[in-house]
């Protein structure tokens, strides 16, 4: 099911999750995974800067987007505010690493 919810298609994702009963426990883990991916996507185009505060996102989304993520405001919050060690310091490294390809360019 998760497979396509993170998938390409949003009519797909929204056909999937009218297919789990209302209210019930997959149906609310579902939704919270459609609302994930949406964040971590605008993470990693750089534009999630409207959203909720990264370091309040669920770990999954924290997981991924401490890996994917270009935005710098969403990299930096999740290296210092980040859930576990991991998410910080792949944050830290990752926006470390986009800040030298930017020195780079100019």
């Amino acid at each position: 099911m998760f497979a396509v919810i993170e998938g390409e298609d949003p009519a797909l994702s929204r056909l999937a999750l009218d297919v789990l009963e209302p209210g019930s426990r997959e149906q609310l883990m579902a939704e919270q995974r459609a609302r994930d991916v949406v964040l971590v996507r605008a993470a990693a185009a750089g534009d999630a800067s409207s959203g909720e505060p990264a370091d309040t996102w669920s770990p999954w989304a924290q997981r991924r987007a401490c890996r994917t993520a270009t935005d710098l405001q969403v990299l930096d919050l999740l290296g210092s505010n980040g859930f576990s060690r991991d998410v910080r310091a792949k944050a830290t490294e990752r926006a470390r690493g986009r800040r030298k390809e930017a020195a780079a360019q100019l």
